[in-house]
């Protein structure tokens, strides 16, 4: 429930991965998002949330999982990802 993902982040006692699957990201306000997104890096499953949410997305692409960064948001993001990872992903 990403409303309760928010309310462990204020209390600090939150994840620092958080993954969605499917459209669980779709019932985030703006502001729940840029919340968890100051301190977790989010991580979903389709474009969509690439490229409405996300900083990294793990797609299904010829029966393998792909790497998918928004490198505008990673730039925007206090987060900082590892060049070895960054090297396999495939950029928007």
């Amino acid at each position: 429930d990403p409303q309760a993902m928010l309310a462990q982040q204020s209390n600090g006692a939150g994840c620092h991965i958080l993954f969605f699957a499917g459209s669980e990201w779709r019932q985030l306000s703006q502001s729940a998002h840029q919340q968890l997104a100051a301190r977790s890096l989010l991580i979903g499953s389709s474009h969509g949330f690439l490229e409405n949410h996300g900083l990294m997305a793990l797609i299904p692409v010829k029966s393998r999982l792909s790497i998918f960064v928004n490198l505008a948001r990673l730039k925007q993001s206090p987060l900082e990802l590892e060049a070895r990872l960054l090297a396999l992903a495939k950029t928007l």
